[in-house]
């Protein structure tokens, strides 16, 4: 059942939800800002300046209030490979204040590249942020966000999910595949055989035992199955089934859902 809708300036290009302080919705466009509406309601609280067109938007965890959104604007449409400062390629942090009630920039990190993921952890302690300069930034929040790692990709991140333990980041993007990093040893984990095109999406369940991906110029939605194996510490750690590098397992099963 559909409650509402609300018509914003320029093309819509990324949303978040957040429940706390309160239901908020949050809309990047192609009009270089951020629209933050209260729910149901869809009331304009803010309007949150970027200067790029918004390809991501993440809100962290909790009731800290904080905001991420990464872009850039690209009138080439990835044409031109070397592009310039008034391209905007950056990831800005907003606070969106403990009651929810306004927005305020709190910073902004610049990127060599168009920033198209951006995914706060399931506990809030870092921002991983992903995009056309063919790396992921793992930034620190209670350190300024502060890069702790650098993970090098083959090609361009699309699309960024975490695991629910915060310790495995999944990765997409236009080296077609899917890839696992483990975080705490900024290591490859494994990674998907490749599809036809790029990933556009991929998700973590929120039990950790299900991931999901998609991609361009595709009908069918994948799904993997994720076990728990392995226990480090008090910590639990998720690795998926025939997933290690050295395994000499079968390929990882996976169930094609019609779209």
């Amino acid at each position: 059942e559909e409650v509402g809708s609300t018509t914003l300036e320029g093309e819509v290009l990324s949303i978040a939800l957040a429940s706390q302080p309160k239901d908020l919705l949050a809309a990047g466009t192609t009009a270089k800002n951020v629209v933050l509406l209260s729910l149901p309601g869809f009331d304009t609280i803010a309007q949150l300046r970027h200067d790029g067109h918004v390809r991501s938007l993440s809100f962290s965890p909790g009731p800290s209030g904080l905001l991420a959104g990464g872009g850039g604007t690209d009138e080439m449409n990835g044409l031109m490979t070397k592009k310039v400062s008034h391209c905007e390629m950056k990831t800005v942090i907003w606070s969106v204040g403990t009651d929810g009630a306004s927005g305020k920039y709190l910073g902004s990190i610049a990127f060599d590249d168009i920033v198209h993921a951006t995914a706060f952890t399931p506990c809030g302690k870092a921002l991983a942020v992903g995009g056309e300069h063919r790396s992921i930034a793992i930034l620190l929040v209670d350190q300024g966000f502060k890069q702790a790692a650098h993970l090098p990709c083959t090609a361009g991140v699309r699309c960024l999910s975490w695991s629910p333990d915060s310790h495995f980041l999944a990765s997409g993007g236009e080296d077609m595949q899917v890839s696992i990093w483990d975080v705490a040893t900024e290591r490859l984990a494994f990674k998907l055989p490749k599809s036809p095109d790029w990933v556009c999406s991929v998700c973590f369940s929120p039990d950790g035992s299900w991931l999901a991906c998609c991609g361009y110029a595709l009908k069918e939605v994948t799904l993997h199955p994720v076990m728990c194996s392995a226990e480090a510490g008090d910590a639990s750690v998720r690795t998926p089934l025939a997933a290690t590098p050295n395994s000499a397992g079968p390929p990882m099963p996976a169930v094609a859902v019609a779209s």
